[in-house]
């Protein structure tokens, strides 16, 4: 992060690595762990080459030589592992400070605000009265010191670890390893050991999209531009998951599948506060895989669009998973009741979504039991 800027952007806190940290805090302990091994090992064996006892002044000062360089090569090895653990501080702590800042901004989010490149924070809805936009102002002010409070934190602890790294592996540079003088008519000098840093690890491969964000080639079917930015929910926004987000304030989260569901999207217009969420079919493939709901029951059951029994409403299980393979009903005789009534016509419960179940086959065996019941009630009415 470049110095003298008072507080990232937007772009920048989404672009805040921390891997290099933890990549160079393993590879400074191994490397530190390498030169110690190395230089003991020499100075253990410089005495007994090979196995073969080495007297006289030459065995004397190499002897001297390799502890001394042993001595030189300790001291740099702790400052190495001092860095390698500063490293791996700035790691937690950086990751965290962004964490936080992200947290905000997906709160702010889910408020109905919209925040900009520079942490600023405006109102997505249009206020009836006065009073309520009062109120929305001064939530979106308060949003927006909260995040840019957290955002100067991470500037601020992202440069406290710079520094103290820094300091830390400042005495390596000083590092040297100078021979001793030759002496006249004689050349017992010990030459100095080649003294080389391991090389660094290879670069990482490409990083794959972030949480929600589709693979390059797939687009929600939605005209305009699209602008990827964090995701609504903090519990999200709080793992790096990212949006795409259109002209209208649309949310639109890219679900890859899993054995229960097909890729799709997961879409909120945010038109409205609370508004609910619906998934969006990719391409010719439903969100959801077949339909684990209806299986064993009478077919005349399975259809969601079957009347109630004997006054009972209808099964509310097979409402999102319609069966277009089943015979209609029986329509010699039509059963009464087409429908449970409508005792609360302004309430909407949304038709449960298996992508929000955590445990899709606890949901399956609940809505088999539902079906089962309605099964055995019409068996009763019937046969009585």
């Amino acid at each position: 992060m470049p110095t003298g800027v008072p507080i990232p952007s937007l772009s920048q806190i989404e672009r805040w690595e921390t891997t290099h940290l933890s990549q160079s805090a393993t590879h400074w302990s191994n490397t530190a762990d390498s030169w110690d091994d190395a230089f003991d090992r020499v100075a253990r064996e410089m005495p007994n080459p090979a196995d073969s006892l080495w007297q006289g002044r030459g065995a004397e000062s190499a002897q001297t030589r390799a502890a001394t360089d042993r001595a030189k090569v300790r001291a740099a090895a702790s400052d190495l592992r001092n860095a390698s653990a500063l490293a791996r501080s700035a790691n937690h702590e950086i990751d965290l400070a962004k964490r936080q800042v992200l947290q905000a901004i997906g709160e702010a989010h889910a408020e109905g605000f919209v925040v900009s490149e520079d942490l600023a924070v405006t109102d997505r809805f249009t206020s009836s009265t006065l009073a309520e936009r009062a109120a929305r102002l001064a939530q979106a002010q308060g949003l927006a010191i909260e995040i840019r409070t957290k955002a100067t934190a991470l500037l601020a602890v992202d440069e406290k670890f710079s520094v103290q790294i820094a300091a830390a592996t400042k005495g390596l540079a000083d590092l040297t390893f100078t021979e001793a003088p030759a002496q006249r008519g004689r050349d017992n000098t010990v030459q100095a050991v080649d003294f080389r840093e391991a090389p660094p690890p290879p670069e990482p491969p490409d990083p794959k999209p972030p949480r929600g964000l589709p693979p390059e080639g797939v687009e929600p079917p939605v005209a305009g531009d699209l602008t990827p930015g964090p995701a609504s929910r903090p519990s999200e926004a709080g793992k790096g998951g990212q949006s795409l987000w259109d002209e209208s304030g649309g949310e639109w989260r890219y679900f890859p599948g899993d054995k229960y569901h097909n890729p799709h999207w997961d879409f909120n217009p945010h038109n409205v506060p609370n508004s609910p969420w619906d998934n969006v079919p990719i391409g010719d493939q439903p969100p959801v895989k077949g339909n684990p709901f209806t299986t064993g029951l009478p077919p005349w059951l399975e259809s969601p669009t079957a009347p109630g029994i004997a006054g009972l409403p209808q099964n509310p299980f097979l409402a999102p998973f319609p069966r277009t393979d089943m015979p209609s009903p029986p329509s010699s005789a039509p059963l009464p009741n087409s429908g449970p009534p409508d005792l609360f016509p302004n309430v909407h419960i949304d038709a449960p979504n298996p992508h929000d179940l955590e445990n899709a086959g606890a949901a399956g065996t609940g809505a088999v039991a539902g079906g089962g019941l309605l099964a055995l009630l019409y068996m009763i009415f019937v046969q009585n």
